[in-house]
């Protein structure tokens, strides 16, 4: 489905992605880049596989990674010079 999409994308914005791929010193920035992201993204998908197979209970292993919410709000109210009140937590 990923394929379909970014096909679509570069249909839609052929224009960008042409001039984007002719310049040579962004996409010698861009290509190391994603590459790691790519690397990262397989770690963290092998990592989660294990994880799973690791656990004693399947809903531990979801109860954990499902915390990154949190640390995400938390980390927002600093960034974003946001408030926590009672209508954004629920």
């Amino acid at each position: 489905m990923d394929i379909v999409n970014v096909a679509f994308f570069a249909a839609v914005c052929r224009k960008e992605v042409r001039a984007f791929l002719l310049d040579k010193v962004r996409l010698r920035r861009f290509v190391p880049v994603t590459l790691v992201c790519a690397l990262f993204a397989v770690a963290a998908n092998l990592l989660n596989v294990k994880g799973l197979a690791l656990a004693p209970n399947p809903g531990y292993h979801e109860a954990i990674r499902s915390t990154n919410l949190l640390f995400i709000t938390v980390l927002a109210v600093p960034l974003f010079s946001a408030s926590l009140d009672r209508q954004k937590i629920d």
